[in-house]
Order: C-alpha cells, then structure tokens, then sequence
C-alpha cells in the first residue's frame, strides 16, 4: 500500500450531499452520551457528515482491497489510525438542514514506514457558506517514504495545577453498537467496534469505542460542565487519539480554564487514569 505524495496532497474528493432532521440530532446525541441536549446541536454532529473523513470515509470505499483507491492512494482500512481531530464553527449547525460535504488532502507527512495523511473538509450550504471546518490526521501504513516532512505531532500540555472542573461520563457496554448502528445501521462485521473476533485480530482484547464517540462524549462533558449546556458557544475544538476505549469504561474528564481557552485531558479512572484523549476548547 502507498501514498504518492505529489499526487495525493490537493486531492479533492467528491462532494456528498448531508440532510438532517432533529431526529438525526437526537439520535445522534443518544449516541455519544448527551441526553440533556434540548433543541441545540454538538459541533461533533458534523463528524457524522458523509464523506467528512475524505478518503477514509466509509462512503468511498471499495467492496475489496485496498478499499481505498484514489489518485495516488492505495490503503487497506484496517491499516488506518486517526490520530487527531480539529473542528471549526463558523456557524452553530441548525436542528435541521442541507449541506454539501466537500474538502481535500492538504499534506502527507512523511513518518518512514507511516505516513499521516491531514485532511480538510467542511459542511457548507448552498451558497458555499461553512458551517464547520474539520481538519483530520490520520495515519496510515505505507510501503517505503512518501517524501514529506516529519512533522512533530500537537501536544496538549495541561497546567500542574488543580482542574478548574471534572466531569464523569459512564459509557455502556453496547455504546459502540449505538454509534455503529446511528452511523452505518445494522452491519455489525468486520470492524473493531461491534465485531469481537475483528477486534481481536487487530490486537484488541474486545471490541473498542469509535475515536469520533469519544471525541463527540467529552465535547459534551465540557459543553455542559463549563458553557451551561450551550454548544453554540464553541469556536473550535480540537483533540488528540491517545489510547482506545472499551465500551463500558468511565471517562474522567479534567478542565482547566483560562478566559475563552480550555485545556482538557480524559484519562481512565479504571485503567490506572490512561489519558485515551487530550486538546483544547476555544468559546466566545
């Protein structure tokens, strides 16, 4: 598998039409743990646009290896790793709409036997206005150099000081099964996340929680623990895959704020407090 450097950074992928109702919203926040979210929408919601992931977006992929096939890239799935996740609110998304998901690859980084391949995609509506921008990477394993730079990977560093806020999220035993079926409906083979003989040819002891679930969980511990349930006060939110989650374990989510700018890190109380997910929130 490869990635031709040259050829894959300004790659556009095609662009994908995203409606949603509220009931999507519910569901979607049924999902990640929410259920005080009233009428308002997580900008995480936008991670669940098709297409989003560029590339490595399920909606691309082809029914055999390598399932993905652009210009340029060759990848198997199951050699991909998202390693971090950066999202933008132009505008707080509505209840209920219709958008355009579009975007392209705007960098491979050479990591010799790995590259990440960083992504930028956006909902925008008819007019091209964004809503959200979301700049992913994601690492895949390749076959020799790609050409790029070594990039020094984002470090969240947290204060040596007490947390300003904790926040506790109990996830469930079937919360990947939840965002699975919220996401791709009722195929439960051949992932990590509902599959339990898959999970553990990839090295898993189990199944394990979605990064984005995780990533959509603690957007909304903070949402409701530092901005009173009030999403549509997020600017930017931005975080960094650490280790994964196996559903059923409690997040610990720990806060220190400083004016609009928050620093978290969301360790494992049960696994001797591993840090699975670390970034920032910025609010106005």
């Amino acid at each position: 598998m490869y990635i031709d450097r040259e050829t894959a950074i300004g790659l556009r992928w095609p662009d994908q039409t995203f409606r949603w109702s509220p009931s999507d919203v519910s569901g979607y926040h049924h999902a990640v743990c929410r259920f005080k979210a009233g009428s308002t929408v997580l900008p995480t919601f936008a991670m669940t646009g098709p297409g989003i992931f560029g590339v490595a977006s399920p909606d691309f992929f082809r029914p055999q290896r390598p399932e993905i096939c652009f210009p340029g890239i060759r990848l198997n799935r199951g050699d991909l790793l998202h390693e971090e996740q950066d999202i933008v609110v132009h505008r707080p998304i509505p209840p209920h709409g219709l958008s355009q998901s579009c975007g392209q690859v705007i960098d491979v980084e050479d990591h010799g036997p790995v590259a990440v391949l960083v992504q930028r995609g956006a909902l925008v509506d008819h007019d091209g206005a964004p809503w959200i921008t979301a700049t992913s990477r994601i690492h895949a394993h390749t076959q020799g150099s790609t050409g790029g730079c070594h990039a020094v990977p984002t470090t969240h560093s947290v204060p040596d000081c007490e947390p300003t806020a904790v926040a506790d999220t109990q996830t469930r035993a079937d919360q990947a099964i939840e965002y699975h079926k919220f996401i791709h409906g009722s195929k439960m083979t051949d992932n990590v996340h509902t599959d339990p003989a898959f999970a553990r040819a990839a090295g898993f002891p189990g199944t394990i929680l979605q990064g984005v679930c995780t990533y959509g969980i603690v957007c909304g511990a903070l949402v409701e623990q530092l901005l009173a349930n009030d999403p549509t006060r997020v600017r930017r939110y931005s975080a960094r895959f650490l280790h994964a989650v196996f559903p059923g374990e409690l997040l610990r989510t720990r806060m220190w704020v400083e004016g609009p700018h928050c620093v978290f890190i969301t360790p494992l109380p049960e696994r001797r407090d591993t840090a699975v997910l670390s970034g920032t929130l910025e609010v106005q």
